[in-house]
């Protein structure tokens, strides 16, 4: 996989000491994003990891615990979109309040001052009102500390600056203030594997997601088999959705092979972090008996997809196949998930309404499971016996559902 340039970092003793007290010796409160249709998903993830859940609302997962947790998360939650290190919370009715309490936060020991900070503020139902105001009274609050502190400040991004930053947010809420700091850089769909893709691919967040949710109600269904004997996708093309498949069959943790933005954080340390990045991309034990595979009509999609994979470091099965046609009749059995984003839109007969009525079909007709991500405008005309379970969600900005056939 790729990744950016090593991080370096070096801080004095004395810093060094304080970081172990204030940072690494204390539990901390963490904020998991995520799509919002994934909520219940990345939950139940971060339970099976063993995490700490607070509680869920509609920003996301809190859950607490040290440094280090936020460390391992990045590592091994596949639908989460970004973690957040929130701040201890206080009142503030006032921006001089606002500026006196933020001040006297030791952002010297979490913020690198090379890298600029990206502020933004959301205000409800507050004295402080004015969001632009918030964000800049922060960013004053900031300069104070890093100055009494003896050092240079971070600079705030400008406007049009592309360049990576930090990012901060200011929640004020009935006149009770969150801070929070990115830990993450850049979104967690960018493992580092994908070095092409075809049109309209799902993140891989988000085929993550998806894959936990539909092996979630298949063993609803199915009780007997912890797992399919083979999860197939015939529309494979960049091979995001069997990569991550293979990845979760294999317990290998998405964010072995890429860096975060906290490795750039004062607060970072390479030894911890080097111990649980070893264990991410190992697989935890004997993997079970479930085979990953995917097809594709399009030869370029197919060299593209044993690219991919090659860069995640695995190795699947990729064929050249016609999804419906008389070579995977193998592969569509009683066994057998299929989990598919197939194509769709004008270049298609009726948008694509005749391949997914084929498709649903094939699906019901051979008595496999399946997983179909289409366009919501198509869904009135396709039938809907053997729905079960739908997800609904935007994909390159069309409103799609993925929708579960048993």
């Amino acid at each position: 996989m790729t990744s950016g340039p090593k991080a370096v970092f070096t801080v004095s003793m004395a810093l060094d000491k304080r970081i172990k007290r204030h940072i690494w010796a204390k539990e901390h409160r963490f904020l998991v994003t995520q799509a919002p249709q994934l909520l219940a998903v990345c939950g139940g993830e971060m339970q099976r990891e063993g995490f700490l859940l607070q509680e869920e609302t509609a920003q996301g997962i809190y859950f607490t615990g040290r440094i280090e947790d936020a460390y391992r998360a990045h590592l091994m939650l596949r639908s989460a979109s970004r973690i957040w290190l929130c701040l201890e919370r206080f009142k503030a009715g006032a921006r001089e309040e606002l500026f006196r309490r933020a001040a006297a936060l030791p952002w010297e020991l979490l913020l690198n001052p090379r890298i600029p900070l990206d502020i933004s503020a959301r205000v409800r139902h507050s004295r402080l009102e004015h969001e632009g105001d918030t964000a800049g009274t922060l960013m004053a609050a900031i300069q104070r500390r890093f100055s009494e502190a003896g050092g240079n400040s971070p600079k705030e991004k400008g406007a049009g600056d592309e360049s990576p930053s930090q990012r901060l947010r200011v929640i004020v809420e009935n006149n009770r203030v969150e801070l929070r700091i990115d830990l993450s850089g850049e979104h967690l769909h960018k493992r580092g594997y994908r070095l092409r893709q075809g049109a309209a691919p799902l993140r891989e967040t988000l085929a993550a997601g998806i894959i936990l949710w539909a092996l979630e109600i298949r063993r609803e269904i199915h009780p007997e088999a912890a797992w399919p004997e083979r999860i197939h996708d015939p529309f494979c093309g960049s091979g995001t959705i069997p990569i991550e498949a293979e990845m979760l069959l294999r317990g290998i943790g998405p964010g072995a092979e890429r860096e975060f933005l906290f490795m750039q954080q004062p607060h970072f340390r390479a030894a911890a972090f080097g111990h649980l990045k070893k264990k991410a991309a190992q697989p935890s034990g004997q993997p079970p008996a479930c085979r990953v595979g995917g097809s594709d009509s399009s030869p370029e999609m197919l060299e593209i997809a044993r690219q991919n994979c090659a860069a995640a470091g695995l190795e699947i099965g990729f064929e050249y196949a016609d999804a419906l046609g008389a070579s995977l009749e193998r592969i569509f059995t009683s066994g057998t998930l299929i989990i598919c984003n197939p194509p769709y839109g004008e270049r298609l007969a009726e948008g694509g309404v005749l391949l997914f009525r084929r498709i649903f079909a094939r699906i019901q007709e051979t008595g496999c499971s399946g997983v179909v991500i289409l366009p919501r405008s198509l869904e009135a005309k396709l039938p809907h016996d053997g729905f079960t379970r739908k997800l609904s969600f935007t994909n390159g900005g069309i409103p799609v559902s993925a929708v579960y056939l048993d």
